[in-house]
């Protein structure tokens, strides 16, 4: 997204459901390139778990790599939680695009899963929230005895609830 070719046409409608929550680190740009190749009167519509997603679980594993004086790890679970963009972050970047007719709505998902290996392989979290643990880490034999500890513990952090965010704008026509 952030490399699209310039001679790309532009779309009527622009849709991404999930997608926008891969768009790290520059979230904001990479909304910015989208919105280029939107027609005059064209509409973005993006889905993504926003802030709030899953917090029970990052507090849990950042409990554990506190006790574990995991001090790296810890500092790049930071990192990854504090990019995650908000339902209101995503209203302002789209009335700072000029957007028009903007829409962004909010909605909680319990979670449910089993611990150990079905958690761990879990379709909605494994490729993308679990992976993003994992990549706290440099050793991912650690990442895995790390998280395999963690999944074994699923009573300390359910409910798990993802926040599920869906924002919209207008390009406005032209004149």
């Amino acid at each position: 997204m952030k490399n699209l070719p310039a001679t790309l046409s532009q779309f009527d409608r622009i849709t991404g459901n999930l997608s926008f929550m891969f768009f790290r680190p520059n979230r904001y740009e990479a909304l910015k390139q989208l919105v280029r190749f939107l027609k005059p009167g064209g509409q973005i519509v993006l889905t993504f778990p926003s802030l709030g997603t899953f917090d029970s679980l990052w507090k849990r594993i950042d409990d554990e790599m506190k006790l574990r004086g995991l001090i790296k790890e810890r500092k790049a679970l930071a990192e990854y939680i504090e990019e995650r963009p908000s339902a209101n972050q995503a209203k302002d970047w789209l009335k700072e695009l000029g957007m028009e007719k903007i829409v962004v709505s909010e909605r909680p998902l319990e979670i449910q899963s089993g611990a150990g290996r079905e958690f761990l392989e879990h379709p909605l979290l494994r490729g993308g929230f679990l992976d993003d643990a994992y990549e706290c880490f440099e050793d991912q034999a650690l990442a895995n005895e790390f998280m395999t500890a963690i999944s074994n513990d699923l009573p300390s952090f359910v409910p798990l609830v993802a926040q599920r965010c869906a924002m919209s704008g207008w390009k406005p026509k032209a004149i």
